[in-house]
């Protein structure tokens, strides 16, 4: 068995991947494994130091080497073509875990093309449910928007500061709204099978940005929330909304708003 421990420096730009992409918890004393249904052809981890160890072909076994660990994102690709995309974060609660990868996860990731229905949502007028503001950054979600088994959720981030603001990465999860000391929150990734509006992650001075995620339905317990997370990267200013169960029975189906 090999143990591969790699150091490069963030190029999350030159990656490939989405700006929305499930989280994996790593900690320095855990190893969080992968099992993959084919053999691995090749992992690309960018970030700080991070320790692999591949078992069989099948299985990768990932820590941290510092505790002192920033998000990073692991990419894979395996013998079949697929290639699996994560971000890594650091967590000594939730590390540890044995997680199969299946061919219907990459299936699931998200790509950047166009829809009819998302090209009509990135362009229309939709009512605001929600905003957040963090030194002259605004974000709001629209009102989420509902056509068969898909929904549509539209944010527009509007950038009134004199410094740019770039999207790290985009996050949907559902998590726990209360836990107490002796439980540990429990966090569910949302995985958009959509997207628009990514092409250029920037949003420069005085200019705002539309974006729209489509996610096939999912419910929201009681106590539960859904959150979506939105990290500057390089930088501080991080957006986090917190949507509840009665929001989403706000929803409007597609025809309501363009007539179909």
């Amino acid at each position: 068995m090999k143990i591969i421990i790699i150091t490069i420096m963030s190029l999350l730009s030159l990656l490939k991947v989405s700006l929305a992409v499930p989280t994996i918890y790593i900690s320095q004393s855990k190893y969080t494994c992968l099992e993959f249904e084919q053999e691995i052809k090749s992992i690309h981890p960018i970030g700080e130091l991070v320790e692999f160890e591949v078992i069989n072909k099948k299985l990768i076994k990932v820590k941290a080497v510092s505790t002192n660990f920033k998000p990073t994102v692991l990419e894979v690709s395996t013998v079949d073509g697929l290639v699996f995309s994560w971000r890594l974060e650091y967590s000594f609660g939730r590390a540890g875990k044995k997680i199969k990868v299946s061919s219907i996860e990459a299936s699931k990731k998200l790509l950047i093309q166009k829809d009819v229905n998302a090209a009509k949502v990135l362009k229309a007028k939709i009512k605001p449910l929600k905003s957040v503001s963090i030194d002259k950054v605004k974000s709001t979600v629209s009102k989420v928007l509902i056509s068969g088994d898909s929904l549509f959720f539209k944010i527009n981030i509007n950038n009134q500061s004199k410094i740019d603001y770039e999207i790290d990465f985009i996050r949907f999860y559902i998590k726990d709204l209360k836990a107490t000391r002796r439980t540990v929150t429990q966090e569910q990734d949302i995985h958009p099978v959509q997207a628009m509006g990514l092409e250029n992650n920037k949003i420069v001075s005085k200019k705002d940005k539309h974006l729209v995620f489509v996610n096939l339905k999912f419910p929201i317990q009681k106590g539960r929330a859904l959150f979506i997370e939105i990290y500057e990267k390089n930088g501080s200013r991080h957006i986090y909304h917190k949507l509840y169960n009665r929001d989403l029975k706000k929803v409007k189906t597609i025809n309501s708003i363009f007539n179909y």
